[in-house]
């Protein structure tokens, strides 16, 4: 027991005191925290510039409600839009030809040309050399398509007021049901699931790649010929799992407390930049101990695999090629996220998520969207400790033997003699 307990603090200590597992722990919500506040923020940024349009309008319905229309006002209080109406008699191509050169010499930043049947084909031509800004774009388009809209109603004498109010969409108040009570979800439901279920599938890769990489190294120094005369090869892989796992369950922990203070301060902190209310983020307790649950009994079995790897091979570059098989069984839940988030308790879903090698992500995400019966949930722990257990115990004798074979990877045959050496 002292023995295992000097390989597991030797694990742990040789990894989270490296600066890679700093920065990587406290970059990561830094680098979460950026992705959500600093879009929210630059929707906001406002250069204070005004957009010249030029405007030549053929059928002469356009120009006079667009001028009225685009009136927002930027921060310094000049109107964001300045319209420029340009005569449409004449030769149209040369004054094309003059407006482009505007806009080459910075005279003009684009313009608008209306056909004579705007009203019926409802095309406009938007020129400019940046045409990229898809939010001026959108405000255009819905304002001119507002207007149009309008014209078309009152030439067949229909009301637009009145046919605006008929036809107003409604808003879809979308309220999660659970036993905590009813909660508003404006997707942040779908966001947390993503966001922890890529976390806890990036955490079993790099921690089962660490493992692998660590066994490779140690069986090619000739290292683990002088540990396994001081301590047992099940207790050198036990100590090695557990120390990797506990880096990892520290960096987790740490996730978590960052997941908790954004629930706690995050919307206070977005509303300051978000134009429109944001919804508050709730992260249940038992999610966390759930994500924990599955993280460990997950890393366990994953890692064993990734373990029994390491023991086999001789470098890296066979052992890209070896865990290919136990990549499948992270990437599958992954393709099938999409339908999982659709369907959380259908029969497909139910019966993938109680298979031991899908069961940290799939189960872990049906309880993030719509959480199972609690039968299921234990009856999925049970199976995937079972699992791990049984792997854990045919890994140890794959292990064992093979961190002391040199040359070629072995072949199925001789795996299975491994297996059957007492």
């Amino acid at each position: 027991m002292n023995n295992l307990f000097l390989i597991i603090r030797r694990e742990y200590l040789q990894r989270v005191r490296t600066k890679g597992f700093i920065i990587s722990t406290l970059l990561m919500p830094l680098l979460f925290a950026a992705l959500v506040i600093i879009p929210i923020a630059l929707t906001r940024l406002q250069t204070g510039e005004q957009k010249r349009i030029g405007v030549i309008d053929q059928s002469g319905l356009i120009y006079e409600d667009l001028s009225q229309s685009l009136n927002e006002k930027s921060e310094n209080g000049r109107p964001k839009f300045l319209l420029t109406k340009f005569s449409a008699e004449g030769d149209i191509a040369a004054l094309r030809s003059q407006l482009k050169a505007k806009i080459i010499n910075n005279q003009l930043d684009a313009y608008l040309f209306i056909g004579r049947d705007v009203t019926q084909k409802g095309a406009v031509d938007y020129h400019s050399k940046n045409v990229s800004n898809f939010m001026e774009l959108r405000a255009l388009e819905s304002t001119i398509s507002a207007i149009i809209i309008n014209r078309r109603l009152s030439q067949v004498g229909l009301d637009p007021v009145k046919v605006k109010s008929l036809v107003r969409r409604i808003d879809l108040k979308t309220i999660r049901i659970s036993k905590q009570g009813e909660t508003e979800d404006k997707g942040q439901t779908f966001a947390i699931s993503y966001a922890l279920v890529m976390i806890l599938y990036g955490s079993l890769i790099f921690y089962g790649v660490s493992i692998m990489r660590s066994v490779i190294e140690e069986k090619s120094s000739r290292i683990v010929e002088i540990l396994i005369s001081s301590v047992r090869p099940f207790e050198l892989m036990l100590g090695k799992l557990i120390g990797v796992g506990a880096v990892g369950l520290t960096q987790i922990l740490i996730w978590s407390l960052f997941l908790t203070l954004l629930s706690l301060y995050g919307v206070a902190m977005i509303s300051v930049f978000a134009t429109q209310s944001i919804p508050k983020i709730e992260i249940p307790p038992s999610l966390l101990v759930y994500f924990v649950v599955y993280y460990i009994s997950g890393y366990f079995l994953f890692g064993s695999l990734y373990a029994a790897i390491g023991a086999m091979v001789n470098s890296e570059q066979e052992a890209q090629q070896a865990q290919a098989p136990i990549l499948s069984f992270l990437i599958i839940p992954l393709v099938l996220m999409t339908f999982i988030i659709r369907a959380p308790n259908s029969t497909f879903s139910t019966v993938l998520s109680l298979v031991p090698f899908f069961t940290p992500l799939l189960m872990f995400m049906r309880i993030c969207i719509e959480p199972p019966p609690l039968f299921q949930i234990l009856g999925s722990i049970l199976l995937l400790l079972s699992t791990t257990v049984l792997i854990m115990w045919l890994v140890s004798k794959i292990y064992r033997v093979g961190i002391l074979m040199y040359g070629k990877k072995p072949t199925l045959p001789e795996l299975i003699k491994w297996l059957k050496y007492t």
